[in-house]
């Protein structure tokens, strides 16, 4: 495709025209405007939608999203993890003018707790236990009506960001105040508004509720394969596995850990390829955190058919009473419980639901999924050789008949010549060779192979005898008798690729991991009332290890003249699976130099969210989802910021609206990667002599610090002031 004025291929041409804001008519029916292609349809990518929809109406810059994800419409059900909020990230969805329906979908969270299980002490106490009369709110300037933490699941907020979108119902969605106290639809949570009912998603929602009409900007089924830059313009022009192309003025990568957009920037023929000197390869792969974590939603009144009972061990798992949640986990609180090699966390989600995670540590990828599976494929395979009839055949194997038995000859001797017993009379026909897999197909009752054969067998070059006994009997070929085993319907595939858990086997995991875990009353029993279909296991991997340094083009903005001048005298590579000539020269029908890449492109390319950032999951929850809708709202800003000014060329402003992000979001991405990493580390060790550290150091940490510790959480993330606001203009 190459570096070109209104890229084309083989398989569809590029939707808009050139103009150096990706101005034109959308495929799916937009208006003229600046296109931002939006790679992603989770939270992050949604609030970005959402956000420059906002930014677009209030500061009058035609901003048109357009979002597009791999998974098929059913991804979207009710099935996934639950959110906590911090109060910074929910003040970007106020901002939005959303309170009013997340004030139906998520819980205040007003206390949250941690401790260990050797010794029952308090690991985290938020907010701390001897806040005094003035409230560390008040201290740095916080609205004390919103609260610390919100909790919700990320099937509600996701169809709540696309009712947003949509403007469809937009009388059930806007609201500038969020109402601290929970919807209630199960009677189970005593003191609630009665007349603030909750409005969830059931099922497969997506599907059911007709979204796919309501979005047109969202387009499902679509991988992105390649994107190159226009060299006369700048827009950016990406190619999906479908052979779809889209032009836009500037591609957001929000498409999570596993980002594709990452890995075109840094892996599969970006900067690293073309720049050597520049930037090493394969940099900013995901690492392993260390653990794997297991989630789950357990409805308190809509229990499963098939709770388990006992655990793996025999422990009985007693019955989960109304009364054992209020004492345990009651409504506006979470708790978490920390040990060797584990931790477990409970938080009450309102509406009758918990949401709990337990986090495992495991020394590699797929330790303990891939334990299970071993485990089962072992024990299929032995129900399937016992169910088998033929016991002396454990292999499955073919029975061959009795060994050649011995009959005498004229001279007596009964050692010397072995014949074959004759064909049993129930024996089943031998099998077509044409139906053996891997065997060749050989046609014995094939009269030109016989003669072949029996010239064999004439031949003056072969043994007509042995020295014993000259004489030879001479007897015809005839096929072995073969009697097929019976192969059960279902035998395990040893060598196959292995299967993702089904829910219910997700859920056994969850309880055999922590069976042994000392977890209280009622965590087992949450656990095992757990719907099936509201489990999974997922391995935690960040970017801890090598954080990114820019959320944009990875390309430096300065260099030495050395550094540039070896890469201008590169030969002619790949650019994000696109030919590009970094020399400035034709040949491959690219004419970007390197400098036009450093200058004009800057920007065209953004990454937010987990494909920036992806964050290991501790026992207080995690920072992924704050800080994905906070990347997203700042980014919006920013664009609004730089673009308002019709006079500053398009490269340019977003160029300074790049170098504000970075400057915004590495840093304190960065640390929170660290920190997530380093906090499981530590409280999951099995280690006894770090352990005893860690509870050393709490002992000694000075109260100051953990409100600090507090005071930061509740400001870590924030969009700062000062910049346009996305409050909606009602129309």
């Amino acid at each position: 495709m190459g570096i070109t004025n209104g890229s084309s291929n083989s398989n569809g041409t590029a939707s808009g025209g050139g103009g150096g804001d990706g101005t034109g008519t959308a495929s799916n029916g937009g208006s003229a405007g600046r296109r931002i292609l939006i790679i992603g349809g989770g939270v992050a990518g949604l609030t970005l939608a959402l956000a420059l929809k906002r930014a677009a109406r209030s500061t009058g810059l035609q901003l048109i999203p357009v979002i597009f994800d791999e998974c098929p419409p059913e991804a979207y059900s009710e099935a996934g993890p639950h959110y906590v909020l911090w109060r910074w990230a929910v003040e970007v969805l106020l901002e939005m003018g959303i309170g009013g329906r997340l004030s139906k979908i998520a819980s205040p969270l007003l206390y949250f707790t941690s401790r260990e299980t050797e010794t029952d002490e308090v690991i985290v106490q938020w907010p701390p236990a001897d806040r005094t009369k003035d409230p560390i709110d008040a201290e740095i300037g916080l609205d004390s009506a919103i609260p610390p933490m919100v909790a919700t699941r990320r099937c509600d907020l996701l169809r709540l960001l696309m009712l947003a979108i949509s403007g469809a119902r937009e009388d059930l969605v806007y609201g500038d105040d969020y109402l601290p106290t929970s919807a209630n639809n199960s009677d189970l949570v005593p003191d609630h508004i009665d007349d603030l009912d909750a409005d969830l998603a059931q099922g497969r929602w997506f599907e059911n509720e007709g979204f796919a009409d309501l979005l047109p900007e969202l387009n499902l089924g679509e991988k992105l394969e390649s994107f190159s830059f226009d060299s006369s313009t700048g827009d950016v022009v990406a190619e999906f596995a479908s052979g779809r192309v889209e032009r836009g003025f500037m591609l957001v990568g929000a498409d999570g850990a596993n980002s594709t957009t990452r890995k075109l920037l840094y892996q599969d023929g970006g900067p690293s390829r073309i720049f050597p000197l520049l930037s090493s390869p394969a940099r900013h792969n995901l690492s392993h955190a260390g653990a794997c974590v297991i989630h789950g939603i357990t409805r308190l009144h809509v229990p499963p058919v098939d709770t388990p009972d006992s655990l793996e061990n025999g422990t009985p798992i007693p019955d989960l009473l109304r009364d054992d949640v209020h004492e345990y986990c009651p409504d506006g609180r979470a708790n978490a419980i920390v040990g060797k090699g584990m931790s477990f966390s409970v938080t009450h989600l309102g509406n009758g639901m918990l949401g709990w995670s337990l986090l495992a540590a495991q020394s590699e990828p797929n330790k303990h999924a891939g334990d299970f599976t071993m485990q089962k494929t072992r024990r299929l395979l032995s129900e399937s050789i016992a169910k088998n009839p033929r016991q002396k055949d454990k292999w499955g194997s073919r029975d061959l008949p009795a060994r050649y038995s011995p009959e005498p000859n004229d001279d007596g001797d009964e050692d010397d010549d072995l014949t074959m017993p004759p064909m049993a009379k129930n024996a089943s026909p031998p099998p077509n060779p044409a139906t053996l897999r891997g065997v060749a197909a050989v046609n014995l009752s094939d009269p030109s192979l016989q003669e072949k054969l029996s010239g064999l067998r004439d031949s003056p070059t072969s043994p007509t005898g042995n020295p014993r006994n000259p004489k030879r009997v001479s007897m015809p070929l005839e096929p072995l008798p073969f009697n097929p085993v019976a192969a059960p319907s279902s035998v395990p595939n040893l060598f196959g690729p292995q299967e993702p858990l089904s829910g219910a086997e997700v859920r056994t995991l969850a309880l055999r991991l922590s069976q042994n875990f000392p977890l209280p009353h009622p965590c087992h029993a949450i656990m095992a009332r757990t719907d099936p279909k509201l489990t999974a296991i997922v391995d935690l991997h960040d970017l801890a290890d090598d954080p990114l340094d820019t959320l944009s083009l990875p390309i430096p903005v300065t260099s030495t003249v050395a550094s540039v001048a070896a890469a201008a005298t590169s030969p002619v590579t790949t650019l994000f699976g696109d030919p590009f000539d970094v020399s400035g020269g034709g040949s491959s029908g690219g004419n970007g130099s390197y400098s036009d890449l450093k200058m004009n492109h800057v920007g065209r390319i953004m990454l937010i969210g987990d494909a920036a950032h992806p964050l290991a999951v501790t026992a207080s929850g995690g920072l992924g989802a704050n800080l994905a809708l906070t990347d997203a709202v700042l980014l919006a800003k920013l664009l609004a910021k730089y673009l308002a000014s019709p006079a500053t060329p398009p490269a340019e402003s977003l160029r300074r609206m790049a170098g504000e992000m970075d400057k915004e979001r590495c840093a304190l991405a960065a640390s929170a990667m660290k920190e997530a990493r380093a906090e499981g580390g530590w409280d999951r060790s099995e280690s006894a002599i770090v352990r005893g550290l860690m509870r050393l150091g709490r002992y000694y940490t000075p109260t100051g610090w953990t409100r600090s510790s507090y005071a930061q959480m509740l400001t870590r993330g924030a969009v700062k002031s000062g910049l346009p606001s996305l409050m909606p203009v009602k129309m």
